[in-house]
């Protein structure tokens, strides 16, 4: 039964439809053809894309509509670990402040992915936090920072792209993310869909690529100015401040490569006048960001996440580094999840080669599907360009960077840095299959044209599928804590919640989560530590009203709290 219900999910996979509408499409188009009708591209898309302005504007605007869309479609708040833990460092940003003072009773609010000392903070760097704190801050929702971020890493995608393709082939690059991996529409996992509608990242990493590619490829190209050396700058900044380690894998062997090309074309004078800007500018961020460190940790050249290492974690980040000795936990989901959660991953990732490339093929049907990746691999054998050994470098050191890491499972956003080079070669696939001619025909252009139509087309049936569908694992628990919320807003006083596991608890589903100002919360969420230990939690919020959550019955259960220290109820 196990061996049919693996076999029919194969089969229903978006992606094999998908390729199979490309076969059917291209069959139409080549028998309109034959029969005399001509196929043309629609004006409204000519005229979107028939000025560079016009397809940067185009490209922003359909992009933030897509964004707002798909929140429509699977709306949702934060869910999984790395969501809350932003969500707090954009809440912090949005009042104005770096960190947070480390709350008295810290002890019942340990949770996972959130520095309590020496500062309470979230342990990932700032900029994923920066971009929801700006949505936060301007227009109330910290969505809206997620949508624009997606649009101006699209935006940046189309820069990115341009100098390597006619603009037509650039507007449906920069669309991509639209149509597929920004959307995620194409998995049953809602875990897929965070890229452009969740708080989990993937954009601003995006966008610091296509910055730091664009800016570098125009540079090898002797046709960048200061714009671009600044531009270059910002996008190391970006990188440092969202994905330091996968940048540093982009951004090494580029800076290398223009370091020796511009230095031999023009000695230190032409490294200065091409690279100075960037590098200011790249270290004035540093400068900030060692600050930020600062502030957080007590030192500027300690990261929060390195912090939250040396008190949490057991599995190392690099494969040639040793386990770390236990360390005592304050609470029981805590140590599950970093001694049975990160050891049991730690341990499937020593398999090494043969997970390497299992991941190699899900990002591939993540960021393309079949159709397109086929395009992508006819780029990597047929394009011929003196550039092309450099990004295949670019990509085999992204490569190795991932092979390095040990503590987590590969999920798509590590890669958003690299990923302009895998749409740059799906567009020179399309292109070489666009022009490909057999006796004076071009038979491949139906092909190239067919997998163009059947990626729109996908986004829509994906989108009105998705709405329709339910993910059980996720959507419960997201409306048992929604429901839980309003409830309690909508009666007078503020409360604070005692969460109690069960001894099977799922660490995934995880209700302590705060926002910076505990002490200002309607409602305060704390893990149950036993009578004896809640003692000091009852008494320090003693003018609210407590409550008893049993997180793991169906559905959870919420009663007032019984002990003889609890505050009255109200």
């Amino acid at each position: 039964m196990n061996f049919l219900s693996s076999e029919l999910s194969r089969i229903l996979d978006p992606t094999w439809w998908e390729a199979a509408a490309v076969l059917v499409i291209a069959v139409l188009l080549a028998g309109g053809r034959w029969l005399g009708v001509r196929w043309r591209v629609p004006g409204l898309a000519r005229a979107l894309y028939g000025s560079e302005r016009r397809a940067m504007i185009a490209v922003g605007l359909i992009s933030l509509s897509v964004a707002a869309v798909c929140t429509a479609i699977r709306a949702q708040g934060p869910r999984v670990h790395d969501e809350f833990s932003y969500v707090l460092a954009a809440d912090t940003f949005a009042h104005g402040r770096l960190t947070n003072p480390t709350h008295p009773m810290w002890k019942h609010f340990e949770t996972m992915h959130v520095l309590m000392r020496p500062t309470m903070q979230s342990k990932y760097p700032p900029a994923q936090g920066l971009a929801l704190a700006a949505g936060q801050a301007l227009t109330g929702h910290r969505v809206t920072g997620v949508w624009v971020s997606f649009a101006l890493a699209c935006m940046a995608l189309y820069w990115c792209l341009r100098p390597w393709t006619p603009r037509r082939w650039a507007f449906f690059g920069a669309l991509l993310p639209c149509l597929r991996f920004g959307t995620g529409l194409y998995y049953r996992d809602n875990h897929w869909t965070y890229w452009a509608s969740s708080y989990w990242g993937g954009a601003v990493a995006l966008l610091g690529g296509c910055l730091v590619l664009g800016a570098a490829l125009r540079m090898l190209q002797g046709k960048a100015g200061r714009k671009e050396s600044l531009l270059l700058g910002l996008g190391l900044s970006v990188l440092a401040a969202s994905r330091p380690w996968e940048g540093l894998a982009l951004a090494v062997p580029l800076l290398l490569v223009l370091t020796w090309r511009l230095g031999k074309g023009g000695g230190l004078a032409a490294l200065g006048r091409h690279l100075g800007p960037a590098l200011a500018t790249a270290a004035l961020f540093l400068c900030a960001l060692a600050f930020y460190n600062f502030r957080v940790t007590g030192s500027p050249i300690k990261l929060p996440y390195q912090a939250y290492m040396e008190q949490y974690d057991v599995v190392p980040v690099f494969r040639f580094q040793d386990f770390r000795p236990e360390p005592v936990y304050g609470n029981e989901q805590m140590r599950q999840y970093h001694l049975k959660f990160q050891t049991g991953l730690a341990a499937i990732q020593l398999r090494g080669v043969g997970l390497v490339l299992e991941d190699v093929r899900s990002l591939a049907a993540f960021l393309l599907g079949r159709p397109l990746s086929g395009a992508a691999l006819l780029g990597l054998l047929f394009w011929r360009n003196r550039r092309l050994p450099l990004l295949i470098a670019l990509l085999a050191t992204a490569g190795a960077s991932h092979a390095l890491t040990l503590i987590n499972p590969f999920w798509p956003h590590y890669f958003a840095p690299q990923v302009p080079l895998v749409v740059l070669l799906a567009l020179r696939g399309l292109r070489v299959m666009h022009v490909w001619q057999v006796q004076g025909r071009r038979p491949g252009a139906y092909l190239a044209n067919a997998i163009v139509i059947a990626t729109i087309g996908a986004l829509i049936v994906s989108a009105t599928l998705r709405a329709r569908t339910t993910d059980k694992k996720w959507d419960p628990y997201s409306a048992r804590l929604q429901a839980i919320v309003e409830r309690l807003l909508a009666e007078p006083g503020d409360d604070l919640i005692l969460v109690r596991y069960a001894s099977n608890h799922f660490v995934h589903t995880e209700w302590v989560y705060n926002l910076s100002d505990i002490d200002e919360q309607p409602i305060v969420w704390a893990r149950d530590l036993g009578p004896g230990k809640n003692e000091d939690l009852l008494e320090y919020f003693r003018d609210r009203q407590v409550w008893l959550l049993e997180a793991d019955e169906r559905p959870p259960r919420m009663a007032p709290y019984q002990t003889s220290e609890a505050p009255g109820a109200r």
